[in-house]
């Protein structure tokens, strides 16, 4: 099949910014930064615009990470904002560091700003915890390895507490604030592998194995 001879062809330059993805004039969409071609058709096949795209893709990092009571973006450029996710996403005022010190227990998130793109990490429940580790207080997980079916129990009340479950890749895969915490019957669909169960709380900090067959 002939290729079609353009008699009058436009050439434009363009410079363009895309959030996570850039759409070009004809529909393509482009998801990594770099110089691209794109050309636009008349109805006859007969003129076209032929562009040379120079395409920015912005990708915000919107998870939040957290040492002791600090939480804090993982995105390493932008304007932050932390919201209150228990007051409507409400602003916290002050709060535009990039990390923030909860003055009591909550659900978080961070807003970031960005070479004009906009997200929002999910809302981190968070319980303030003391310094004291809960390793002397007796807290089981049974059964043991298990298939994602198991209890918590501690041998006492340890108050409000934030509840995590986490991969061997770092990532939460639950999450829960629990009030005057003592049990807790799980019941998720986990992948085979080794997690951690972190307990955080006033009385201090608790991570233990969890073995998932």
């Amino acid at each position: 099949m002939a290729k079609p001879v353009w008699r009058h062809a436009t050439n434009t330059t363009l410079n363009e910014t895309g959030c996570e993805f850039y759409l070009t004039p004809s529909g393509k969409k482009v998801s990594t930064s770099g110089t691209i071609n794109d050309i636009i058709l008349s109805k006859s096949g007969c003129d076209s615009i032929i562009y040379t795209i120079n395409v920015t893709i912005v990708k915000i990092m919107n998870t939040i990470s957290r040492d002791w009571n600090t939480l804090s973006s993982e995105a390493s450029t932008g304007a932050y904002q932390w919201l209150d996710c228990k007051k409507g996403y409400e602003t916290i005022s002050g709060e535009t560091n990039k990390s923030y010190t909860p003055v009591g227990n909550g659900e978080f998130a961070v807003e970031i700003t960005d070479g004009g793109c906009i997200d929002t990490s999910r809302c981190y429940v968070f319980a303030k915890t003391a310094v004291n580790s809960l390793e002397s207080i007796e807290v089981s997980l049974k059964p043991n390895p298990n298939n994602g079916q198991f209890i918590i129990q501690s041998q006492r009340f340890l108050g409000d507490v934030e509840l995590s479950i986490v991969n061997a890749q770092g990532q939460i895969v639950y999450q829960s604030f629990e009030r005057d915490f003592k049990v807790k019957s799980i019941d998720l669909q986990l992948s085979a592998g080794i997690y951690q169960v972190q307990i955080i709380g006033a009385m201090g900090r608790f991570t233990g194995k969890l073995l998932v067959e």
